[in-house]
């Protein structure tokens, strides 16, 4: 997809305009994206099947399997090492502290956890994202 290379290529300005573009492309206003417009299904199936970072980890060996909309969970059982569920086809990302956000397009589930303090234990956060990320894959069954 374009958008990855037109922001290392110009900048993000030059990004900024491309969404834009095709945005408009597709007859979609910002006051639609919003209100929580879908996007279209192309977009949506790039932005979690098209893996652009693939690189290895040097410090855990784990692929990063990164797409432009972060993470995705994946099926080779580094999931947990991603702080993502046991759903292939999630993607999101984890942010500072153990906060969690993810969208399983499979289930249709959405999860975000947050909260207002900043644990600095890994094993602490990493132990909670996985006990979290269970609780809500168990929601569907």
């Amino acid at each position: 997809y374009e958008l990855v290379t037109t922001l290392s290529a110009t900048g993000p300005h030059a990004l900024a305009q491309r969404i834009q573009q095709e945005v408009e492309s597709e007859n979609i206003t910002a006051a639609q994206l919003a209100l929580g417009a879908a996007l279209p299904d192309t977009w949506l199936e790039d932005a979690v099947g098209t893996i652009r970072n693939g690189s290895v980890s040097v410090t855990d060996g784990v692929p990063a399997s990164r797409t432009i909309a972060g993470y995705v969970s994946g099926n080779d059982g580094f999931h947990l090492h991603r702080w993502m569920p046991s759903a292939p086809r999630a993607f999101g990302h984890a942010g500072a502290g153990g906060q969690l956000c993810w969208v399983d397009p499979a289930s249709g589930l959405s999860f975000a956890f947050l909260h207002d303090t900043l644990h600095q234990d890994p094993r602490v956060e990493f132990r909670r994202a996985a006990d979290l990320n269970d609780l809500a894959l168990a929601l569907l069954q």
